[in-house]
């Protein structure tokens, strides 16, 4: 039995405009961003850096001393998925508190922001 080709170019034209439906119809999977496993805050300079921000956000009417400087005197220790940053022990009989930043290292959350006098 011979199909003529009219009827043959229309199936045709039928499967091909269905496959094309099919494709189109199926939306791209969007792209959900995750933290990378070690958390967004890998290192202790990346964490001082953070609190540096946070602190003097926190504080704009002080002078804010360079990054630097927070480098030099604070120190960051991760403990778990917390960081800890504080100021690097003062001399004894010195005048002032401390400051004390926890960082979540998987996504960078504020943990608690602590100073004493």
């Amino acid at each position: 039995m011979k199909v003529p080709a009219l009827k043959m170019l229309r199936v045709t034209v039928v499967l091909i405009a269905a496959l094309l439906n099919l494709v189109g119809c199926t939306t791209p999977r969007q792209y959900v961003w995750s933290p990378p496993p070690e958390g967004v805050i890998r290192d202790k300079v990346a964490a001082t850096a953070i609190a540096h921000a946070i602190w003097f956000s926190m504080n704009p009417w002080k002078d804010e001393p360079s990054e630097q400087m927070w480098q030099e005197h604070f120190d960051a220790i991760r403990k778990g998925n917390t960081w800890y940053v504080n100021e690097k022990s003062q001399p004894p009989n010195s005048l002032g508190g401390e400051v004390t930043i926890m960082l979540d290292a998987r996504d960078g959350r504020v943990i608690e922001v602590a100073a004493s006098q």
